[in-house]
């Protein structure tokens, strides 16, 4: 299956999504990796902020996160969260604040594969993360077709990160 895309130059662009849906074992064609660093620069931004409550919250969050330097690392290994699962919480915090934790129904996830690194207690009533740690059911699309979105949705990623497309 072929798309093709006129741009605003006249300039024709065909991509055949059945190349990006591989034959047999489906592997990711880019290495993906988890990291907190703009989370942590995040909470370095409110520690240095001028309302006392924000600042001393993320003071307190960024000297919890010493003792915990692998959280800090440019890649972070799952066996770090594991070990750091409460911390992980607090960072994240930032993103999925306590306050709505019943209500909302959220994870956050090692990007581009189905890896929950954190989930709120109201998404984890839905019982869509399975025992060995993935997500599970609740997709009612052919695995070739989640493929193929997963992989279209990195090179729009990299597209617009790279050439401001």
């Amino acid at each position: 299956m072929n798309h093709e895309h006129n741009d605003s130059n006249g300039h024709i662009t065909v991509v055949s999504l059945e190349l990006a849906r591989p034959q047999g074992a489906q592997s990711f064609p880019f290495k993906t990796f988890l990291s907190f660093k703009p989370l942590i620069d995040l909470w370095r931004q409110y520690a240095a902020d001028s309302n006392p409550l924000k600042s001393t919250i993320a003071k307190q969050m960024l000297s919890e996160l010493i003792k915990a330097p692998a959280l800090t690392q440019p890649v972070v290994e799952w066996e770090a969260i594991e070990k750091h699962k409460p911390l992980v919480e607090q960072l994240l915090s930032v993103v999925f604040p306590y306050a709505y934790w019943e209500n909302v129904y959220a994870a956050a996830a090692v990007p581009f594969q189905l890896l929950p690194i954190y989930a709120t207690p109201g998404f984890k009533l839905l019982n869509l993360i399975s025992e060995k740690g993935g997500f599970n059911g609740g997709m009612n699309i052919e695995p070739a077709q989640a493929f193929l979105g997963r992989n279209l949705n990195a090179y729009s990623h990299i597209l617009r990160r790279y050439y401001d497309v």
